[in-house]
């Protein structure tokens, strides 16, 4: 085997090792707005941490936030998001013209346009593809912005292993043709 094909296998290698330890990540931009398309009501992004908690932010350039909601599977336990002396309900928006959503919050008082919040306890996920994918809405995430509702679909953020493993493959391919050519 050539010096540069076991160069480019150890390199390969070590790529897919360091991106497997790397965080998935999903985004959604609010472009329904009350059923319609619509110009940006902001955007949410949930990324899987190194503790196996997924750490969820939200940014509305819509207005306060009074609800936000995501299609999951069962309610979902969160902490942080909650400004101090602002009421809230943590068990998810329930049913809205955009389906229903078992987790999130709304609140008797608005938030501010930006919140940042983690969802499950250490150790309980190992993708944020485990947080989502309920069966029950036509979108992956719901806001509600005073009298605005607004929906979005989640868009996966590809996996850095999906690239590495990409990667591996080709490597494999290069080693196999130098391999017949030699």
């Amino acid at each position: 085997m050539s010096k540069t094909i076991l160069q480019a296998v150890i390199a390969a290698i070590g790529i897919a090792c360091a991106c497997a330890a790397q965080a998935d990540s999903v985004t959604g931009n609010f472009l329904s707005k009350n059923g319609a398309p619509s110009a940006s009501g902001g955007s949410v992004t949930f990324t899987l941490a190194a503790d196996g908690t997924v750490s969820a932010s939200l940014v509305s350039t819509s207005g306060y936030v009074v609800g936000f909601g995501y299609d999951s599977t069962a309610i979902l336990p969160q902490s942080g998001f909650q400004p101090a002396g602002q009421p809230s309900i943590t068990s998810g928006w329930g049913t809205s013209s955009y389906g229903f959503f078992a987790s999130g919050f709304v609140t008797n008082t608005p938030h501010p346009t930006s919140l940042s919040w983690t969802i499950g306890t250490p150790g309980s996920f190992t993708s944020v593809s485990e947080v989502l994918g309920g069966p029950n809405a036509t979108w992956d995430f719901f806001l509600y912005s005073g009298s605005n509702e607004w929906g979005a679909v989640a868009v996966a953020v590809p996996e850095p292993a999906s690239f590495a493993l990409m990667g591996l493959g080709i490597a494999a391919l290069g080693l196999a043709r130098a391999r017949r050519q030699a």
